[in-house]
């Protein structure tokens, strides 16, 4: 491949890739862990771009020098979110001899009702003038995985995700070997007194054949 200027578009993700100076052999999209060819993500996923075998950068000394800036766009292509740059001084140096480089994004932007939102990644030479750019247009659902029944409080969101990777729960199955964390965001309504609020969570987990798990008054207590 000619590294001077090259451009590639995914038919299935619309992804649009322009090298100058700098390629990369393929562009994998992980969400939650798993390899995925998709652009219509659910709120609290973990997206993973993995810019595979860059070539052109300027190698001084065995390696090369990698800035990666990343920036997330509104349907107005208003910047909403970005980094600089996501490589410090001393993240930024790769063994030349195979340069795979990794953008992560987590989907915890609420746009408004069917907006598309844009990623945009710009992959650079910190020894030399090559650049890459990556952008995807993509969609954030609303994890229906859970079913909320209000009254009289507020809220911006709740997740249910998986402790130790962190990853929202999409499916309605668990692993009885992980722990799980019940995220709930911009929480309001509390009655507060000598600005404090009295909480209590009370929990119940039945299994699918309604044989009662868990079952706690007060989880907080």
């Amino acid at each position: 491949c000619n590294t001077n200027q090259a451009v590639e578009k995914n038919p299935v993700t619309g992804a649009y890739s322009r090298g100058d100076g700098l390629w990369v052999d393929n562009v994998t999209l992980v969400v939650n862990g798993e390899e995925e060819q998709r652009n219509n993500f659910v709120y609290g996923e973990v997206i993973e771009f993995h810019f595979n075998n860059a070539i052109g950068f300027n190698i001084e000394d065995g390696n090369a020098y990698v800035g990666l800036s990343m920036a997330l766009l509104d349907g107005k292509k208003d910047t909403i979110a970005q980094i600089a740059d996501a490589f410090t001084k001393e993240t930024e140096v790769i063994k030349a001899d195979t340069v795979n480089i990794t953008s992560y994004y987590k989907a915890m932007t609420k746009p408004k009702k069917n907006e598309e939102l844009t990623v945009f990644v710009k992959i650079w030479d910190k020894k030399g003038d090559g650049t890459f750019t990556y952008e995807m247009p993509f969609t954030v659902a609303n994890n229906n995985v859970i079913t909320i029944a209000n009254a009289g409080m507020q809220y911006s969101n709740i997740t249910l995700v998986n402790a130790a990777s962190s990853y929202a729960v999409t499916k309605n199955t668990l692993d009885k070997n992980n722990s799980y964390l019940l995220l709930m965001e911009g929480i309001d309504g509390f009655a507060v007194k000598d600005s404090m609020a009295y909480l209590r969570l009370s929990t119940k987990i039945t299994d699918a054949n309604g044989q009662l798990i868990i079952n706690k008054d007060n989880s907080l207590a």
